[in-house]
């Protein structure tokens, strides 16, 4: 949904929906969290699509849950993150 333009069905917010499903999924298992690059590129995916809807805080804290978990994330630590920063 994120991707596919709105004439089609696209729609940002169903796109959240969709990633805020999958997210409590993979977190009722811990297990599933740990050392996880799916689990980190899903919640990179989520943190820019509130980023595209403007919702620049919710995605801060989603960046901030990321390097809590994974502190060398170098695209989010260098690059996402002080983006997201001059932009709340």
């Amino acid at each position: 949904y994120f991707y596919l333009p709105s004439i089609l069905g696209g729609s940002k917010d169903k796109a959240i929906e969709y990633y805020q499903k999958a997210v409590k999924l993979i977190e009722k298992d811990k297990v599933k969290t740990t050392k996880n690059w799916n689990y980190l590129s899903l919640l990179v995916a989520q943190a820019k699509a509130y980023t595209e809807i403007g919702k620049n805080d919710i995605a801060k804290q989603i960046y901030e849950k990321i390097l809590k978990i994974e502190p060398n994330f170098h695209w989010v630590k260098n690059v996402l993150y002080p983006e997201i920063l001059k932009k709340v």
